[in-house]
């Protein structure tokens, strides 16, 4: 079998990680090979995830000068918040775009898994956008993925998850209650637009309670193996 790319989507707090790195495990317990591949990485100590970042930044600009700049202008003219929002999503799309080229050939797994690819990156850029008018690119290479699969759950659950973290996990946690589901409702209107847009066809799972979870990973595995 060709290996198949899996990406998630969703708000933080919706359950991605938690399902990605889920539906791996139930993978591999099917004797499937699978790599959870940004999850993996983010989860290695500080030292050693900053140090794979740069790298493949790097690999990437230097193999595909132009396209590093395309990208550069597209997020450049998204008018960030500021220059922190631009150098972080710039980097973070860049090394998704990376690691995407680089499992391009593979034929080491069954599928690779993104809790946050390449979809996600882009909504990054908008999300700290001030410039809703600016054009979303259209040398993505969207073809390469097989399933998306789109995360969801109430505002209620999603805020009530957020305030049980540990730390600081995404740029909301820090809000005000309202503030927060404000936010929450934004991140979810511009998926639909990244949907509607990019004429994606989700597989859509409402992960609203925790004893759903086994029930969820099930119907992801089944869709996934039919689609």
């Amino acid at each position: 079998m060709d290996c198949k790319i899996i990406e998630f989507l969703g708000t933080p707090g919706c359950g991605k990680s938690t399902l990605s790195e889920l539906l791996t495990k139930s993978f591999l317990k099917d004797g499937l090979k699978v790599c959870n591949l940004s999850y993996e990485i983010d989860r290695k100590k500080n030292i050693f995830r900053i140090f794979f970042k740069q790298k493949f930044i790097l690999i990437f600009i230097i193999k595909y000068p132009l396209l590093s700049l395309y990208y550069f202008n597209y997020v450049k003219k998204s008018n960030q918040n500021s220059f922190k929002d631009l150098v972080k999503t710039l980097a973070n799309l860049l090394y998704i775009l990376a690691l995407y080229e680089k499992i391009e050939k593979t034929t080491k797994y069954d599928y690779i898994i993104f809790d946050q690819g390449l979809i996600q990156a882009i909504w990054s850029v908008l999300i700290s956008s001030n410039n809703q008018k600016n054009s979303l690119p259209d040398k993505l290479p969207l073809h390469k993925i097989n399933h998306v699969l789109r995360i969801v759950a109430s505002d209620n659950e999603i805020l009530n998850r957020l305030n049980k973290r540990d730390g600081i996990h995404s740029r909301i946690e820090n809000l005000p209650a309202f503030e927060m589901l404000q936010q929450i409702e934004s991140y979810e209107r511009t998926f639909d637009t990244l949907i509607k847009y990019f004429q994606i066809n989700p597989i859509v799972v409402h992960n609203e309670k925790f004893d759903q979870i086994n029930q969820n990973i099930e119907l992801l595995k089944t869709c996934i193996i039919t689609q």
